[in-house]
């Protein structure tokens, strides 16, 4: 019985309805498997919009278009030359997976990571060592995601060194079987595909897992009065603004303002803004860019919030 098939035989209830079995499938993703792996990352591309657009400084959209079962030899073959892979590393199943990124989004996510604009790179070469070590930043920010979402079932990812072309090869044995995970990434104007792959033994570790838990929401009734203005109240439109505090200037400067006079505001440059919510001191934040648009990094609590005191 393969590692698969003893995960379905895991979640296998009595009364459940019984067909032929067909030995040509053994092993293989059906559709069970992919509906329960796919609810297990529902939650990822809302977590890494978050973190990658926080970390790059942009917009970033990232949604799972499929999942794949193939040997490894056939994954390495099917990756583009010179594309962007980091190992991840599954220390407690004592086995290894990959990360890798197309360079249409690559180059972008560097050009942001270096102060540029993000805007889209012809693609004319491979990335060179101290580009692949700026990227082992946004590696990070994604496998550290990608642990927090495989917790619940047990497993534990951390991410490891860039993997040249030659490395490849040597990852893993060529007739091993994988999931991958493809993801499509926007980032800022670029698209182009985040994929994860790990040993199929891992894929079925979470399956088994996931047949003890209860990942099927409840069927909802009506919704309530309640609910209805709580549904309406999302819609409404709050005043926020991001400030500085403690800003004291001279009544002489003040009187000798004039278009292109530079103001001294006697604050220093590392000193936080405020985001307020109406009115009310909400995080402490930096002002950055978000394409092009300017935005907030939120980062510590103000203590006294609404609702304090």
């Amino acid at each position: 019985m393969t590692t698969l098939d003893s995960a379905s035989a895991t979640a296998a209830k009595a009364g459940d309805s019984v067909s032929v079995y067909d030995f040509q499938q053994a092993g293989k993703l059906n559709e069970a498997h992919v509906q329960a792996l796919s609810a297990l990352h529902e939650g990822l591309m809302r977590s890494l919009n978050h973190a990658l657009g926080s970390s790059l400084g942009t917009t970033v959209d990232v949604k799972l278009s499929g999942m794949e079962e193939l040997p490894y030899l056939q994954l390495s073959t099917q990756l583009a030359p010179n594309t962007y892979v980091s190992r991840l590393d599954f220390e407690q199943q004592q086995s290894f997976g990959g990360l890798q990124m197309d360079l249409p989004v690559v180059f972008p996510a560097l050009d942001l990571i270096l102060g540029g604009t993000g805007a889209p790179l012809p693609i004319e070469r491979g990335l060179s060592e101290i580009e692949a070590s700026l990227m082992e930043d946004v590696s990070r920010v994604i496998v550290s995601e990608l642990d927090d979402t495989w917790k619940p079932v047990d497993i534990s990812v951390a991410s490891g060194a860039h993997l040249r072309q030659s490395d490849l090869r040597r990852l893993m044995p060529a007739d091993e079987r994988v999931l991958l995970l493809r993801f499509q990434l926007k980032l800022h104007q670029s698209e182009g595909g985040l994929n994860v792959f790990f040993p199929i033994g891992i894929a079925a570790a979470m399956l088994r897992k996931l047949s003890t838990m209860s990942i099927t929401p409840s069927r909802a009734g009506a919704p309530t009065a309640g609910q209805k203005i709580q549904e309406r109240l999302m819609d409404c439109v709050c005043t926020m603004e991001l400030s500085v505090r403690g800003i004291k200037v001279a009544v002489q400067d003040v009187l000798s303002l004039q278009p292109g006079k530079l103001l001294d505001l006697g604050i220093p440059i590392s000193a936080p803004a405020v985001v307020s919510l109406e009115g009310f001191e909400w995080f402490e934040a930096s002002p950055v860019r978000a394409g092009s648009f300017r935005a907030a990094k939120l980062a510590n609590p103000v203590k006294k919030r609404l609702g304090a005191g």
